[in-house]
């Protein structure tokens, strides 16, 4: 499936996103509110200069339920998705750049060159991960994802420990 191309605007074309939170219960979590709260690229920038790769996904378009969802989503925002995770760090989903893997990755921006703490980090990129199958809708949900989460004993997931 070729890409859509809203990964790959320029920054100058972006337009900032607005501001909104999507806020659930986790299943399985003991009623602790999950929430990823999308922010603009100007609060994104507010977290600081340094940056650390987190995630990423060479295939995002390997099923079309998610190449749709990410458009969707990245479209308006001009290839860039800021968002604060439940941890309140700040995240940033963007097109894969420079040199080597193609696709998407999420990016944690800090004030900082320390790396981050893993724990955290995995918490975060699950909740987001959650939202996103909650966008993506079909088969695809933040209780499947959980549920195969537990099993594999995935990073971040409920029940893993």
């Amino acid at each position: 499936m070729k890409s859509s191309g809203y990964w790959k605007t320029p920054a100058a074309d972006r337009q900032t996103a607005p501001q909104r939170g999507i806020t659930r219960d986790r299943a399985g979590n003991g009623g602790i509110r999950v929430t990823i709260e999308l922010v603009t690229d100007k609060q994104a920038d507010a977290a600081g200069n340094a940056e650390q790769r987190v995630l990423l996904e060479q295939r995002p378009d390997f099923y079309p339920e998610f190449q749709a969802a990410l458009d969707e989503l990245l479209r308006p925002r001009a290839g860039r998705l800021c968002f604060r995770a439940p941890s309140g760090a700040t995240y940033v989903l963007r097109p894969a750049g420079g040199e080597g893997p193609t696709g998407l990755e999420i990016r944690l921006r800090k004030d900082h060159d320390r790396p981050a703490d893993p724990d955290v980090v995995d918490r975060d990129l699950w909740a987001f991960l959650e939202w996103l199958m909650d966008r993506v809708g079909g088969e695809w949900s933040s209780e499947a994802l959980g549920r195969t989460g537990a099993i594999y004993r995935m990073p971040g997931a409920p029940g893993r420990d």
